[in-house]
């Protein structure tokens, strides 16, 4: 059994096991993905686990001044973020719908990594 099978059976009986069958995900993606975000159960609900990965909006501020435009935080899990924005590219570059959406981001403006 070479080892991406031997990871398959492992993931399988994880709950991102399911990541699997996504267009553009495969094994690897999804196990990169389990493997950072470690026991879902220890977050209170999905956004607790998305602020987990640093990818939300947040504001900088120091000494009464404020720097304009949104910055995503950089303080909390690197490998989740990075396991997040890899299933994105997956499933971007395998299923219409989120290959649309990014489309579509891209000609609003919006920065291919941001």
């Amino acid at each position: 059994m070479n080892p991406e099978e031997t990871l398959g059976e492992i993931l399988g009986q994880t709950p991102t096991g399911v990541l699997d069958s996504l267009p553009g995900v495969g094994v690897v993606r999804a196990s990169n993905y389990g493997a950072a975000l470690g026991d879902p159960h220890r977050f209170v609900n999905a956004a607790a686990a998305y602020r987990f990965s640093g990818l939300v909006p947040t504001d900088y501020e120091s000494a009464g001044l404020r720097r304009p435009g949104q910055h995503i935080s950089r303080e909390v899990s690197t490998e989740l973020r990075e396991a997040i924005i890899e299933l994105g590219r997956g499933l971007a570059s395998h299923q219409p719908d989120f290959g649309a959406y990014k489309k579509k981001k891209l000609a609003e403006g919006k920065k291919r990594l941001v």
